[in-house]
């Protein structure tokens, strides 16, 4: 069998499996960026409060003043916005592996919010690693406020390395 023939076949498996994935539920968001550093450096960056503190970009959020704290199995992200209010987003770990967190997120900015679930993928390894972030249990106001965040999140991550 030539390299050209298994290339085609990965790219039909890759094909089909897009075909039928299951559609993303309305309550829910996904957010997809490249990244050129290798997977255990992506991992610490999206895990360690510091280096989580230079990407992540809560909407309206002033530069310079987000604060990620960590309590474990917790950590809260506060912050301030430039309209002078305060936000509090509060995270419990419910997996954490090398290539894969999931964690519970409730942002306290919105009251009668229940929690909802953010699952990061990490996908690759060396020099190129696809960040997947998924969003899911989010209300319609939510959905925009997080959209923003996970987007101007990847995009400073991706410029980062």
């Amino acid at each position: 069998m030539s390299t050209g023939a298994i290339y085609t076949t990965s790219l039909n498996v890759r094909r089909q499996w897009t075909e039928y994935a299951p559609p993303l539920p309305s309550n829910a968001i996904s957010v997809s960026r490249s990244v050129r550093a290798d997977r255990s450096r992506i991992y610490l960056a999206i895990t360690v409060p510091e280096y989580m503190e230079a990407w992540l970009s809560p909407p309206g959020a002033t530069p310079g003043l987000t604060r990620v704290l960590l309590a474990d199995p917790s950590f809260f992200i506060c912050g301030t916005t430039d309209d002078g209010s305060f936000f509090k987003i509060g995270c419990t770990y419910q997996q954490s592996r090398r290539s894969r967190l999931v964690f519970s997120w409730r942002r306290d900015s919105f009251p009668g919010v229940s929690s909802s679930t953010v699952r990061i993928r990490l996908r690759g390894d060396f020099d190129r690693t696809n960040v997947d972030v998924t969003h899911t249990g989010l209300n319609e106001r939510e959905r925009g406020w997080c959209s923003a965040l996970w987007e101007a999140s990847l995009e400073k991550l991706s410029r980062l390395f």
